[in-house]
């Protein structure tokens, strides 16, 4: 109470003394009031002027204490990133220092690793500590392949195995040749040269085909002298099929069968194919009629008969030639003609 308000409070400097009455209102706004009022110098109106912008732009005191300090965080930690960078780029700050150290140690590590195991790998090779380039070289040495064919898959890979080769088994196929489980084909093929450490593939057999196995042996049969038809049907009786050609003979009748090949007794396969051969007949060849003018008919035709030649008579009257002697033929004599060809004799 003495302090507050008697004292310095109020009566003293809060409101008596310096604070209203004496220069605070009463005394330097009078002054103000007086000179700016009563005078053409004060605008009623600016006082509402004033007054809407002092309501609209009255800001929380809290508020405008926290945005003045989060202004001055945000401009600091900007000037700080501006800087780093700035000092990185200008390589005042070596931030990637350590990782390359580590990686690089990291990368000397791996060639020493690398190195020994190249230095282990040499001497387990030939025992003595030979180089990698000696190996290199035994590597590159040429070897023969062997052959393989009709061996199994074990003793194919044991001969591959010794001289220095790889053994790959590429599949099976039917084989009437090889048994089954032996090799029938490999590649690269026998006696060619290669270099060492070469895989070699090889196909297995896995014996005959099943249509091999249905196969039966059967014995031709004789067929000569039949007919083409009978022929095949004898034949087609065994299971074997016909091919048929023809040619001439002296000896078996126009189309009868000559002979067969395979010949009649052999051996065959049910399903083989058996040549039947069909005669044509004697091979045709012109004759030369002669000429029997003058001859008695008997004579006459036992010159024609035995050239093949079929003989025909008839009788006519002549006052130069005497009876039973021919005195004329249809055929001129000296022409070519085929065997059979009638020659008609007037007598």
């Amino acid at each position: 109470m003495n302090n507050g308000y008697q004292g310095d409070g109020y009566q003293g400097g809060g409101y008596q003394g310096g604070g209203y009455q004496g220069g605070g209102y009463q005394g330097g706004y009078g002054d103000n009031y007086n000179n700016g009022y009563m005078n053409d110098d004060y605008d009623p109106d600016d006082d509402d002027d004033d007054d809407d912008d002092d309501g609209r732009s009255g800001i929380n005191p809290k508020l405008e204490k926290v945005m003045t300090i989060g202004s001055i965080i945000i401009a600091i930690v900007i000037g700080c990133v501006f800087l780093v960078l700035i000092g990185n780029a200008l390589g005042l700050f070596n931030f990637g220092a350590g990782k390359k150290k580590t990686t690089e140690s990291t990368k000397i590590t791996e060639t020493s690793t690398v190195k020994t195991t190249e230095s282990e790998s040499a001497s387990q090779g030939n025992g003595t500590g030979s180089t990698t380039q000696s190996n290199s070289s035994s590597d590159q040495a040429e070897v023969t392949v062997p052959d393989l064919r009709g061996l199994t898959a074990d003793q194919a890979k044991e001969k591959l195995n010794a001289l220095g080769l790889g053994a790959s088994l590429a599949g099976e196929q039917a084989s009437s040749t090889y048994a089954q489980g032996q090799i029938v084909s490999q590649n690269p093929a026998a006696n060619s040269s290669v270099s060492k450490n070469t895989t070699v593939t090889y196909t297995i057999s896995k014996g005959p085909e099943e249509s091999d196995n249905q196969q039966q042996s059967v014995t031709v049969p004789d067929v000569s002298g039949l007919t083409e038809d009978e022929a095949k049907a004898e034949l087609a009786d065994k299971n074997l099929s016909i091919s048929v050609s023809r040619e001439n003979d002296d000896l078996v009748a126009k189309d009868l069968v000559i002979r067969t090949t395979p010949e009649a007794g052999a051996s065959a396969s049910s399903g083989d194919t058996v040549i039947v051969v069909i005669s044509d007949g004697p091979e045709e060849e012109d004759i030369t009629v002669p000429n029997v003018v003058g001859s008695t008919f008997t004579d006459a035709k036992d010159t024609l008969t035995a050239l093949g030649l079929t003989v025909k008579s008839q009788e006519q009257y002549s006052d130069r030639y005497s009876a039973g002697t021919v005195m004329d033929q249809d055929v001129t004599s000296g022409v070519g003609v085929t065997k059979g060809t009638v020659i008609t004799l007037t007598i």
